[in-house]
């Protein structure tokens, strides 16, 4: 298989696998109920390991892609403004910080970024300026699981096999 299709089969897996973890932190009961909005953000393993692995705008791709397909899957397109601004902005930062930190490092960036931006997505929505209330305690959840979850995708990306890793842009 030459390396495109062997690249796109790649990406292809990793939004199946982003999808099958959504779908499966669904299943799950409230991670803190009392903090709503609080969620583990598992899917996001799959745009850390395409960053991993690949380059930026693959992991983009696969972002973009899981939280669209995603969205339409489980019937949650009201969240949609919420979930794509919060992925597009970890992405980004998680893009610009895979240079100068670990997986667990840009994770944890990336956790805070999404956090920071779904906040302000629903305040400008709701035009309720009140939600901020929430950014301590939401920040502090985002920094924890995407700590939890670099770290993860650290353990993850050193297990897979080598021909999967002879796709990573030499180029970080």
């Amino acid at each position: 298989m030459n390396r495109s299709a062997r690249a796109l089969s790649v990406r292809a897996m990793l939004v199946a696998c982003a999808i099958l973890l959504g779908w499966v932190e669904r299943m799950l009961p409230p991670f803190l109920p009392m903090i709503p909005g609080a969620k583990l953000g598992l899917a996001n393993l799959a745009t850390l390991t395409t960053l991993a692995l690949m380059d930026a705008p693959s992991a983009l791709l696969v972002c973009v892609a899981r939280t669209l397909l995603g969205a339409f899957m489980f019937g949650s397109a009201s969240a949609l403004p919420y979930a794509l601004s919060g992925g597009v902005a970890a992405w980004a930062v998680m893009a610009l910080s895979r240079r100068m930190f670990n997986l667990p490092g840009i994770s944890l960036l990336g956790g805070v970024a999404h956090n920071i931006t779904q906040i302000a997505v629903a305040s400008l929505m709701f035009a309720n300026a009140g939600l901020w209330g929430y950014a301590p305690y939401l920040i502090a959840v985002g920094s924890v699981s995407g700590f939890l979850l670099g770290w993860a995708a650290n353990h993850i990306t050193r297990r897979l096999p080598s021909g999967l890793i002879s796709l990573n842009n030499k180029s970080k």
